[in-house]
């Protein structure tokens, strides 16, 4: 089952959520656009900073919601690395299905990342 969201003109939304085990949260959104480019952000939610939430986006447009799923990922690795060498990903939460990237697909790209545990779907 997919749910979409469709963002305006822009395109459609996968949205989920991602939490580190110091209370840093992330909202990685990967967005396809009309002629299936993908593009993605991630938002990120740190108490420790001033501004609070920060959006970064990943590598430029692709024809691969994986290629930004995983690009994501690293983003939110880079950045805790740059933070807070004791803090990790502990929970990643498809709260809407997995419309782009699949629940198997996502756990592939955490294992070649040396990320151990499983996607949340809903």
């Amino acid at each position: 089952m997919s749910t979409v969201f469709s963002v305006s003109s822009v395109g459609e939304l996968h949205d989920l959520n991602v939490k580190s085990k110091n209370g840093r949260h992330f909202v990685i959104d990967i967005i396809k656009k009309q002629g299936g480019q993908f593009f993605s952000n991630v938002t990120v939610y740190d108490p420790s900073l001033a501004s609070y939430g920060v959006i970064y986006e990943t590598s430029p447009s692709t024809t691969s919601a994986n290629d930004n799923y995983q690009a994501s990922i690293q983003l939110i690795m880079a950045y805790l690395d740059s933070i807070d060498t004791a803090d990790s990903i502990v929970d990643i939460h498809n709260h809407c299905n997995c419309p782009f990237v699949s629940e198997n697909d996502q756990n592939v790209i955490l294992a070649k990342l040396a990320i151990h545990l499983s996607v949340r779907v809903n």
